[in-house]
């Protein structure tokens, strides 16, 4: 096995808190589509291939991944080069069997994402136990985005047990103006630095607009 990957997200006030993401981590992002989940895992997969080189495996299930894919270059994201360059690839599935043996099947070095908030997906601790491990095997890392109000409660609560990291997305109107909220609520140093932001996708990356620190 080569050398285990490892890398940040690219967004400063979550990586002094949450370190280096490495081999076997399974990061689980929760959040409706009112909160454009695609464009977060965009932002975050084009900044782990640019600055660390890393082959990037998008996965969306049921929906076309061109209409993602061009959300992407809406926003100023330069996804075409990095398909050109085989540090990018859409792959559509259809249930999380699939997604289970596109893990197995893809490179090491090679960092997931996973888009099923339009999905109602079924899956266990079994499953994500196994998918888990695999990660670690095969020198991968894999980011999880669901719509929990799609899911049952076990599985949403058996995702947030196996994932070394949970963000939870939110999306509310204050004095009338939109605002986009990132909450953490899982990592290895919780409940200690547990911060909430505010913060908005763009060219330029995730700007975050505020920060609060949640008392431990």
């Amino acid at each position: 096995m080569q050398a285990e990957i490892a890398f940040r997200l690219g967004i400063p006030a979550l990586d002094e808190r949450i370190g280096t993401i490495k081999s076997g981590y399974l990061i689980l992002i929760e959040g409706g589509v009112e909160t454009y989940p695609y464009l977060l895992l965009h932002r975050i997969g084009f900044t782990i291939a640019r600055d660390y080189g890393l082959k990037i495996t998008y996965i969306v299930m049921f929906d076309d991944y061109e209409e993602y894919y061009e959300a992407s270059v809406n926003v100023g994201l330069d996804i075409r080069t990095l398909r050109y360059r085989k540090l990018w690839k859409y792959v559509r599935v259809d249930s999380f069997e699939s997604v289970i043996k596109q893990v197995l099947d893809e490179s090491e070095k090679t960092v997931i994402l996973v888009d099923a908030t339009s999905a109602k997906i079924r899956f266990g601790h079994k499953e994500l136990a196994f998918l888990k491990n695999s990660l670690r095997n095969n020198n991968l890392a894999l980011l999880l985005a669901i719509t929990p109000e799609l899911l049952d409660k076990e599985e949403v609560a058996a995702a947030e047990k196996i994932a070394n990291i949970v963000l939870r997305l939110h999306f509310k109107i204050v004095s009338d103006e939109p605002r986009y909220i990132m909450e953490l609520i899982k990592h290895k140093t919780m409940p200690k630095n547990a911060v909430i932001l505010t913060y908005s996708i763009g060219a330029l990356g995730v700007r975050i607009e505020r920060l609060q620190k949640i008392p431990s």
